[in-house]
């Protein structure tokens, strides 16, 4: 038998109506913290309004959010964009509606905060029918200047929500989502790595988190850019999307990502990255870096990757 369906609420400009919606939005975000890629990533996540169609949170970033610059990091970030914005699909009714990321991006305007900093994020499902879902966020500091945007499109279906744990670990973003990440193979421009999929990479569908799939599209397509030469260029984010093709794995199995260099100018990188499973591509992923460098000289490597190149010398 089917489970009758309840509006989130029938009066959302009543304070009793939006107490309500924001209520049921906090029970389903306390499901998600017994473990797997949300409570490990985002366990200080709270809740500060809801009304259907609408979420608002805050994020007190910590350690474990930043990358080695010392701010949030893209894949943290892009974790925050899929939470958020499912989220605000979750106050269009109850028992929610189950669904899988099809695209998610992320327009990185300024740096989203340091240690110890609050960030604020406001999810929007824009519109929902009956296969797709079209949501968008806003993130703002806690000066209420706009840090970044980003835009998730789901797949609405009928799913059973399952149960999932993860352990924590401490260190910065990278090491607590990728500590396992393995480098195959590396030349200039490509690199190829391989991930064993584990509890705290989950959702609560038990696939791979699409946060988590993110960060390994902020990670892969840099270490692509590591290849091109050493000392490294420092570079930020300006633009992350992904097409998630099928599920990306499931617990054990190992995910294969190969991140590849496209074009890299003085100014900015562009790079792109393939996901496989059992030699099966589930998504690709697209990154957009803006370089600062560093003047020093560069050091490349030969096409096959075997030899340091000295100063100077052409490939």
């Amino acid at each position: 038998m089917l489970a009758t369906l309840r509006r989130c609420t029938t009066a959302p400009t009543t304070r009793k109506g939006t107490m309500a919606c924001l209520e049921h939005v906090k029970r389903e975000w306390a499901k998600t913290q017994t473990g797997g890629h949300d409570s490990v990533v985002l366990g200080n996540l709270e809740i500060l309004d809801a009304r259907p169609g609408f979420v608002r949170t805050r994020l007190k970033v910590g350690k474990h959010n930043l990358n080695y610059h010392g701010t949030m990091h893209g894949g943290c970030l892009m974790t925050l964009v899929d939470t958020v914005t499912w989220l605000s699909l979750t106050t269009l009714r109850d028992p929610i509606i189950q669904s899988v990321s099809t695209n998610m991006s992320h327009e990185f305007l300024r740096p989203s905060g340091r240690e110890g900093d609050y960030l604020y994020a406001e999810g929007e499902c824009v519109q929902a029918g009956r296969r797709l879902a079209y949501t968008r966020v806003t993130l703002k500091n806690a000066q209420d200047k706009v840090t970044g945007f980003g835009a998730h499109t789901l797949a609405l279906m009928p799913a059973e929500e399952g149960a999932y744990w993860a352990e924590t670990q401490t260190g910065c973003h990278d090491t607590v989502v990728l500590s396992g990440l393995e480098i195959v193979e590396a030349r200039p421009g490509f690199v190829r790595t391989r991930l064993k999929v584990e509890n705290h990479h989950l959702n609560n569908h038990g696939t791979m988190h699409g946060g988590c799939v993110m960060t390994l599209v902020d990670s892969v397509t840099w270490l692509a850019t590591v290849t091109l030469g050493d000392p490294v260029a420092d570079s930020v984010s300006t633009n992350m999307s992904a097409e998630f093709l099928r599920p990306c794995g499931t617990l054990g199995e190992y995910v294969y990502a190969e991140g590849e260099a496209v074009q890299q100018g003085r100014r900015l990188a562009f790079t792109r990255v393939t996901f496989k499973v059992n030699d099966r591509i589930t998504g690709f992923g697209s990154h957009t870096l803006a370089v600062t460098p560093s003047g020093a000289a560069v050091t490349k490597f030969s096409a096959d990757g075997l030899t340091r190149l000295p100063v100077g010398a052409k490939l």
